[in-house]
């Protein structure tokens, strides 16, 4: 083998065993919903379901997208950001060891709870070993509050029957 294609070999070898740093993804809520990356749906998930999505070196924003939501709710169409919706936003650290996350719901507005969506969280062991969890509701939702999961992520929808009072 040439020095050329060992380097190149090596090269090719280190982009396929790039960390993978996992978040279980679970719904909740009593209500379908998709998972958007801009204009690419990752999945559908029914209510109960859920996955477990792998992040690698790109930032990635994800809209949760309750099924039935229409534009008076604020689902916009892909190429606008889903004000109607909750978000969870992950970075992959330079070092590849730390996911760099956090959730929100539309430009980060008040939480409007509609099609039987109503709430989100992400829990994480941090750098630290300590266990972080942020909550979006209609209580609060520190979108400030991010969180460097290392282990044990999770991002959560949910509906609560406590809710219902907010319904749109």
């Amino acid at each position: 083998m040439s020095a050329r294609s060992a380097l190149v070999s090596v090269l090719l070898l280190a982009r396929t065993t790039a960390a993978i740093l996992s978040i279980d993804f679970k719904n909740e809520a009593q209500n379908g919903v998709k998972l958007m990356n801009k204009c690419q749906e990752v999945g559908h998930y029914a209510a109960g379901e859920g996955t477990l999505l792998n992040f690698t070196q790109d930032a990635t924003k994800l809209w949760v997208v309750p099924d039935g939501c229409t534009q008076e709710r604020g689902c916009y169409p892909c190429n606008l950001d889903c004000l109607g919706c909750f978000y969870i936003s992950a970075i992959v650290s330079a070092d590849q060891s730390t996911l760099v996350t956090g959730i929100g719901y539309g430009e980060n507005a008040p939480v409007q709870v509609h099609d039987m969506v109503s709430d989100a969280s992400f829990s994480a062991i941090d750098a630290a070993g300590k266990e972080e969890t942020v909550t979006c509701s209609t209580a609060s939702c520190d979108f400030e509050h991010i969180i460097q999961g290392k282990s044990s992520m999770k991002f959560v929808v949910h509906y609560s029957a406590d809710a219902s009072s907010f319904l749109v």
